[in-house]
């Protein structure tokens, strides 16, 4: 079995410093883009970098006629992050019980392209 996977990675900078970034990936053949990590450095937080950071990311995959669906894993307990993924579109699609290492859920979400 051949899976073909491509990454992305973009860096949000601020006076040369990395202050947040994203990393895509997709599989060859398929219609879907996974967010796999996402931050933004404590001190730049509630800024508007990471909402900055996934409308540009987002643009980019808009443009890519097979990719339909993005989608991304957050903990169940981070309602902060929660509601900032519902602000820019995603939505739930399902739960992945005990899905970190500590037992915590993991809120699978989806956006359509």
């Amino acid at each position: 079995m051949k899976f073909f996977l491509h990454s992305w990675f973009y860096v949000s900078e601020l006076d040369d410093k990395c202050v947040g970034y994203i990393s895509l990936l997709t599989r060859k053949g398929t219609h879907y883009a996974c967010f796999y990590s996402f931050a933004v450095h404590p001190n730049f937080q509630r800024q508007g970098i990471g909402k900055r950071l996934f409308t540009e990311v987002l643009k980019l995959i808009s443009s890519d006629k097979y990719i339909n669906t993005v989608g991304l894993e957050v903990r169940a307990d981070n309602t902060y992050a929660r509601q900032f993924y519902e602000e820019i579109g995603f939505y739930q699609v399902s739960i992945k019980r005990a899905y970190y290492a500590d037992g915590m859920d993991a809120i699978c979400m989806h956006m359509s392209m």
